[in-house]
């Protein structure tokens, strides 16, 4: 079997030096439906990709790499994204480049987010898509070197085949440290009050990276299995760039999906938990949609959205009001918008007028991200960043929250808290908390 390599790429416009623009062509076959996931764990190449909407209708995975491109600094994004729309202009319908790139707030990447960079596509050398129960198996290559690889692909597990994960049980977490601890986290919600008292700032998300070393290595692909099973509601996602580190996450919010000239977005803020019954859960989902304070915090993300969408979009529109998504242990309120784009606008435009949403950083954005690099005694890295795919007639993007990276026998789990001057800094941490129990009580029951 021939394994692709990763290469960095260092971004310089075509223009500037002359070079020409890689094209890349694809061929494409039809298959019985396929677990993705199962497909892609067998696959020797790298990196590797999975993605799938929270309707459970389409799901992607991608494997080795015909064209990577990554960025260990933190630079402006629209070179990238001239480069790659460069390339797909070149090359024939359909190519896509898979990855994503971290939240605005830092500089260069702390040590456990060196594999990642600032920014990570590719190109996968093959790609398998699961839509509306037709699977398709997609393989890559360059137009100007056709042909000049022939890897071979691991064997296809039909659907039916999926097996349980589950190992027999033994103790795994060794030790849990979250930062900030709880007496750090009252400091910085402390600061955050004394600047809504002065005006400042309307509302802030403030995070924690909670790390459990474990007693022995786990299989990611295993693992994020059963994360996702547990939550079909979400967008799931999972990137390795090498092997042996993982970055994974079942992401409840849509930053964006563009289809030509179409765009939809989406507001998701307020949280309440699931209940333990029926009626505790409805309960929840009452006081949710009453109780002012998340109220307020969705509303501010609705505001600024609508906003942005107006310098964007010739016109735009709400989907729903309001309402609630329910996931296995939280649920939250959202509301949805569609518009139609302005001509001439990059997938860089949008992702700079939209990201970060006061659901992950505050509002007004640029305050809250300068107290996001004063406060957090950690690099959020990807956490809160963007994760999704792009090719030259569409492209989707998901906030990369409920996310982890694993690597070796170290799993950081993130998580964020909206607040406002009516927060209790108690409630916030208890939240915190409940985000992450999708993972908590994975790693407990294994």
């Amino acid at each position: 079997m021939v394994a692709s390599h990763l290469t960095n790429k260092k971004l310089s416009p075509t223009t500037e030096d002359s070079k020409p623009v890689p094209k890349f062509g694809r061929l494409e076959i039809s298959l019985k439906k396929t677990t993705v996931l199962d497909w892609l764990r067998k696959q020797p190449f790298y990196p590797r990709f999975y993605f799938a909407r929270h309707d459970g209708n389409y799901e992607i995975g991608g494997a080795g790499s015909v064209l990577h491109i990554r960025h260990s600094s933190t630079p402006d994004i629209r070179p990238l994204f001239q480069e790659m729309n460069s390339i797909l202009q070149s090359s024939q319908p359909g190519i896509r480049f898979y990855g994503g790139l971290r939240f605005p707030a830092g500089t260069s990447p702390s040590v456990e987010w060196e594999e990642l960079g600032s920014w990570l596509f590719f190109i996968p050398k093959f790609e398998i898509i699961n839509s509306e129960g037709v699977t398709r198996l997609i393989y890559n290559y360059s137009l100007d070197h056709p042909f000049e690889e022939h890897p071979q692909l691991s064997e296809f597990p039909l659907e039916e085949e999926r097996k349980s994960f589950r190992r027999p049980r033994k103790k795994l977490i060794a030790r849990r440290r979250d930062i900030p601890n709880r007496k750090q986290w009252q400091e910085m919600l402390k600061k955050a009050t004394k600047e809504f008292k002065a005006g400042k700032l309307k509302k802030i998300v403030l995070a924690r990276r909670s790390g459990f070393e474990l007693s022995y290595p786990l299989d990611p692909f295993r693992f994020f299995s059963d994360l996702y099973h547990q939550n079909p509601q979400a967008f799931a996602f999972l990137l390795q760039p090498e092997q042996d580190y993982t970055f994974m996450g079942i992401s409840p919010e849509r930053l964006y999906y563009r289809q030509r000239g179409t765009i939809w977005s989406e507001a998701v803020a307020g949280t309440r938990p699931r209940g333990k019954s029926s009626k505790q859960d409805e309960k929840f989902t009452r006081e949710l949609l009453t109780d002012q304070k998340e109220l307020k915090e969705h509303r501010w993300v609705v505001k600024e959205i609508e906003r942005k969408l107006k310098t964007l979009c010739i016109q735009s529109t709400k989907l729903s009001q309001e309402e609630i998504i329910k996931f296995a242990y939280v649920q939250h309120l959202c509301t949805r918008f569609q518009g139609q784009l302005k001509a001439g606008l990059s997938d860089a435009d949008l992702i700079s007028q939209l990201h970060p949403t006061p659901a992950v950083a505050g509002y007004p954005r640029t305050v809250a991200l300068k107290r996001i690099r004063e406060w957090e005694p950690f690099d959020r890295g990807w956490y809160a960043g963007l994760i999704g795919w792009l090719e030259k007639s569409a492209a989707e993007f998901v906030l990369a929250l409920r996310s982890a990276v694993l690597k070796d026998r170290s799993m950081l789990v993130y998580a964020g808290a909206g607040i406002v001057k009516e927060s209790d800094p108690a409630r916030e941490w208890k939240e915190l908390d409940n985000k992450i129990l999708n993972y908590t009580r994975a790693l407990s029951e294994i």
